[in-house]
C-alpha cells in the first residue's frame, strides 16, 4: 500500500504540481482526481474496514500502528483530489465539504483518527481561503468570486464545528464550574474560525462605512445563538465582534460625510451600532443563567459601548455649537431611564457624560468660541443656556433617585465616587450653577456682571427654601457674598454712576430679601445653616 501510495503521489502529483507551480496550466485533472480518489478508497477500506474484518491478519502491534495509519493517508489522497478537481478559488471550499464530511462521518462511525483528520483538513481550508481567496478579484456569473468561495468555506466549517461539538473528547478541563471537554474545544476552533473568515470578508467587500454594520450584525447573530444554546464560544465571539466594530468607528464611521443634500453615512452607520450594543445589554440582562458572563459585566460593558456610540455620534453628527446641548438633553434622557427602569448603570452614564459636557461647555461654548459673530441661533445664550435648562430640568429625577445613608468599604477614590452616584442631584445642580454664573460672566456687560449673579443668588435660594436643600442654599448665600466683595473690592472703582447705582439697589434689596426669608424661616433654617 505504500509503495502504491508512493507511486501514485510520485506520477501524478507531482505531474500535476509541475504545471500549477508557476500558474502557467491551472485547469481541471479530473483523471488525476480520479486516481487520488480511488486510491484514498482503498486505504480507508485498508484502514477500517479490511483491519477488522480480517483481524487475524493484523496480529502484532507492527502491522495493527501500519495499516491504521493508512487512514491519514486516504485522508491525503481525497485532499489531493478535490486539489486536482477544483483548483484556485475553489480549492477551500472542496477542502471545507471534505472536512465537513470526514467530521460526520467521526460523529457517526466513533472514530477518533477521522476526527483528527477533519481538523487538519478544515484548517487547510481556511488557510487556503486565507492564503489564496482574498486575493481574487475576478466574478464569478455577475457575483464576486472572493465573496462566494470565502462564504462557502466558512459555512462549511460552521457545520463541522456543529457535529464536532456532539462528541465527548477524551480530554478537557474545568473553568468557574463550566466543563470544556476536548471536542467541543475543537468546535470552538472551528467556529472562531470561521467568524475570523467572515469579519475578513466583510472587510474586503463592503463599503468602509459598512464593516463596522457587519460586524454588529454578526456579533448580534452569534450573540443569540451562544446564550440560547449556552456556548461560551459563540458569546466570546460576539463581544469580540463587537468591540471590533466599536473601535472601527472611530477610525472610518465618524469621518463618513455625505455629500450634499444625502444622508450622513456616519449617521445611518453608527446608529444601528447603536441599538445593537443596547439590545445585547438587554438581552444578556434577561439571561440571568450566564453566570461567567455576569461575572464579567459583559452586559454592562455592551451598555457603555451603545452610549459612548450615542455620545460620538451626536459629537460628530450635529452643529459644534450645538453638541454641548444635545449632551445635556441625553443627560436627561438618561436620567429618565435610569428612574423608570430602576437601573442605576444609565445614571452613572448619565452623570459621566456629566463631566464631558461641563468640559466641552467650558472649552467650546464660553472659551473657544470663534470671533465672528455667531448666528442667532448657535449664540452662546441660547446654546448654554440650553445645556443649563436641560441640566435643572434633570434635577427632579435626581432627587428620586439619591440614596441616603450607607457606607463603602472601597478606597478613597471609590468612596468619593460612590458618594456622587448616591447623591446625584449635587453633582447635576453645581455644575448648572457654575455653568451659569460662567456664562453671566461672558455675556453680561462689564456693569451687569454683578447684578446678574445677585438675581442668581437670590433664585438659587428661593429654590433651595422650596427644595429645603442645604448644599443649594450656602450656593445661594454664597453667590450673593461673592458679590459683595466684588463691588467692594471691583465694581465701585470701575463701574459708571449709572451701573452702581443700579448694582448698589438690586443687591442691596436682593441682601434684604433674603435676610426677611431667613428671619422668618430661623426655626426650619437652623438644622441646615
Amino acid at each position: 500500500a505504500g509503495l502504491v501510495a508512493g507511486q501514485v503521489v510520485a506520477q501524478d502529483g507531482a505531474r500535476l504540481l509541475g504545471r500549477r507551480m508557476d500558474g502557467g496550466d491551472v485547469s481541471r485533472d479530473f483523471a488525476a482526481a480520479t486516481t487520488f480518489a480511488s486510491a484514498g478508497a482503498v486505504f480507508y477500506a485498508n484502514a477500517h474496514w479490511v483491519s477488522r474484518r480480517w483481524a487475524a491478519m493484523f496480529e502484532k502491534e507492527f502491522d495493527r500502528v501500519l495499516v491504521k495509519r493508512l487512514s491519514y493517508v486516504a485522508a491525503l489522497m481525497l485532499a489531493l483530489s478535490a486539489w486536482s478537481a477544483f483548483p484556485e478559488a475553489w480549492t477551500a471550499v472542496a477542502w471545507g465539504v471534505l472536512g465537513l464530511a470526514l467530521a460526520y462521518a467521526a460523529m457517526r462511525l466513533k472514530i477518533t483518527d477521522l476526527t483528527y483528520q477533519a481538523n487538519a483538513i478544515s484548517g487547510l481550508a481556511v488557510l487556503r481561503a486565507l492564503l489564496e481567496n482574498f486575493d481574487i478579484h475576478a466574478p464569478y456569473h455577475g457575483v464576486s468570486l472572493r465573496l462566494m468561495t470565502v462564504s462557502l468555506t466558512a459555512c462549511l466549517v460552521y457545520a463541522a464545528a456543529r457535529f464536532g461539538a456532539t462528541a465527548n473528547g477524551p480530554w478537557g478541563f474545568t473553568f468557574r464550574g463550566v466543563s470544556f471537554e476536548g471536542e467541543r474545544i475543537r468546535a470552538a476552533a472551528y467556529s472562531w474560525a470561521a467568524t475570523f473568515l467572515l469579519a475578513l470578508l466583510a472587510w474586503y467587500e463592503l463599503r468602509p462605512a459598512g464593516v463596522a454594520v457587519a460586524w454588529t450584525i454578526g456579533g448580534l447573530v452569534l450573540l443569540e445563538l451562544g446564550v440560547s444554546r449556552r456556548a461560551l464560544g459563540l458569546r466570546m465571539q460576539a463581544y469580540v465582534l463587537f468591540l471590533a466594530s466599536f473601535a472601527r468607528i472611530f477610525f472610518v464611521n465618524v469621518n463618513a460625510n455625505g455629500g450634499p443634500g444625502e444622508h450622513s453615512p456616519r449617521f445611518y452607520t453608527m446608529l444601528p451600532v447603536m441599538l445593537a450594543f443596547l439590545y445585547g445589554y438587554w438581552r444578556l440582562r434577561e439571561s440571568e443563567s450566564l453566570s461567567i458572563d455576569r461575572d464579567w459585566k459583559t452586559a454592562e460593558t455592551c451598555c457603555y459601548l451603545g452610549v459612548i456610540t450615542l455620545v460620538a455620534l451626536m459629537r460628530f453628527e450635529l452643529a459644534p455649537d450645538w453638541v454641548a446641548a444635545a449632551w445635556a438633553s441625553l443627560v436627561l434622557a438618561l436620567m429618565a431611564v435610569a428612574w423608570r427602569s430602576g437601573q442605576r448603570i444609565f445614571l452613572h452614564q448619565a452623570l459621566l457624560i456629566g463631566v464631558a459636557l461641563g468640559f466641552r461647555t467650558s472649552l467650546h461654548n464660553l472659551y473657544e468660541r470663534s470671533y465672528f459673530p455667531a448666528p442667532p441661533w448657535e449664540s452662546r445664550m441660547i446654546t448654554v443656556g440650553a445645556v443649563v435648562l436641560f441640566l435643572f430640568a434633570a434635577l427632579p429625577i435626581a432627587f428620586r433617585m439619591r440614596i441616603k445613608g450607607g457606607t463603602s468599604q472601597r478606597g478613597r477614590i471609590g468612596m468619593a465616587l460612590e458618594a456622587v452616584a448616591r447623591r446625584p442631584e449635587q453633582a447635576l445642580f453645581f455644575l448648572a450653577v457654575g455653568l451659569l454664573s460662567a456664562l453671566l460672566a461672558i455675556e453680561m456687560r462689564h456693569g451687569m456682571v454683578t447684578l446678574a449673579w445677585g438675581v442668581e443668588g437670590v433664585a438659587i435660594f428661593l429654590m433651595a427654601l422650596w427644595l429645603g436643600e442645604r448644599s443649594f442654599r450656602l450656593t445661594g448665600l454664597g453667590l450673593l457674598l461673592l458679590c459683595v466683595a466684588k463691588i467692594l473690592l471691583v465694581d465701585v472703582w470701575r463701574l459708571n454712576p449709572r451701573d452702581r447705582y443700579l448694582t448698589f439697589i438690586v443687591l442691596g434689596g436682593a441682601l434684604l430679601l433674603v435676610s426677611y426669608l431667613y428671619t422668618r424661616n430661623r426655626e426650619a433654617l437652623r438644622q441646615y445653616l
